[in-house]
């Protein structure tokens, strides 16, 4: 396992861990990181995000993370003391809304 791989890993499981007991933003409901990438030179991490819910959940949660990527950062640089921290962003990942998707068509289909 690479070095950005255990950063990555890392990543993911303390942004976890901030998002629930942490950040109290009531727009933040049922979110789930699904992966972390790490730039092999550590100087880029991008966090993917799901969210259960409406459509309205689901823009709210987006918003929730985006306006507390600052606070998450900040707990983030305390947690990890990695010498330099990656910049970290956040994307909302698509993946399992569209196996949800596949997975109706699958059935309707049968």
């Amino acid at each position: 396992m690479s070095r950005s791989d255990r950063v990555a890993e890392r990543i993911k499981i303390e942004v976890s861990d901030i998002l629930r007991r942490e950040v109290d933003d009531p727009r933040i409901g049922f979110i789930t990181i699904t992966s972390v990438k790490v730039s092999n030179d550590l100087k880029t991490a991008r966090v993917y995000f799901s969210v259960l819910g409406s459509e309205e959940e689901k823009k709210g949660a987006i918003e929730g993370v985006m306006s507390a990527r600052n606070f998450i950062k900040i707990k983030l640089c305390s947690r990890l003391k990695l010498r330099l921290m990656p910049e970290v962003y956040f994307e909302f990942d698509t993946v399992l809304e569209k196996a949800n998707r596949l997975w109706s068509l699958m059935n309707s289909a049968k």
